[in-house]
C-alpha cells in the first residue's frame, strides 16, 4: 500500500483498504506512515481516501514529523492545506451548530 500511496495509484489503495489494511501502518526505519507518502506525492485523492478510512494525520514518524510537517518542509500546499483543514470528529461541529440554533 505504502508504494500505491506515493506513487498515486488510487484503485489500489482503495483496494487496500478494502481488504481492510492499516491505514496507520508505519513503514521502514523512518516510519513513514501512508498518509505522509500520499502528502509527499502531493495525491489529495489518496490523502481524503485515508482520511476517512481513519488515518491519524497527527502520527509522527521517527524523527517527530506529522505529514503536515513533512509537507510544509518540501513546499506541498494543497496537500498541507487538506491535512490542515481535516476534522476528524465532526460532534463538536453538530453541537455548536445546535447550540447556535438554540440561541435564536
Amino acid at each position: 500500500m505504502m508504494e500505491a500511496c506515493f506513487k498515486g495509484n488510487l484503485d489500489l489503495v482503495r483496494l487496500f483498504l478494502s481488504y481492510d489494511c492499516d491505514a496507520n501502518e508505519k513503514y521502514g526505519d523512518d516510519q513513514y506512515t501512508p498518509l505522509m507518502l500520499a502528502a509527499l506525492g502531493g495525491h489529495a485523492e489518496i490523502m481524503v481516501s485515508l482520511l476517512e478510512a481513519g488515518a491519524d494525520p497527527n502520527a509522527k514518524n521517527r524523527i517527530g514529523k506529522t505529514a503536515a510537517m513533512l509537507c510544509g518542509f518540501v513546499g506541498m500546499k494543497e496537500s498541507h492545506r487538506i491535512l490542515n483543514c481535516w476534522i476528524m470528529d465532526s460532534k463538536f461541529i453538530d453541537e455548536l451548530v445546535l447550540q447556535e440554533n438554540w440561541t435564536r
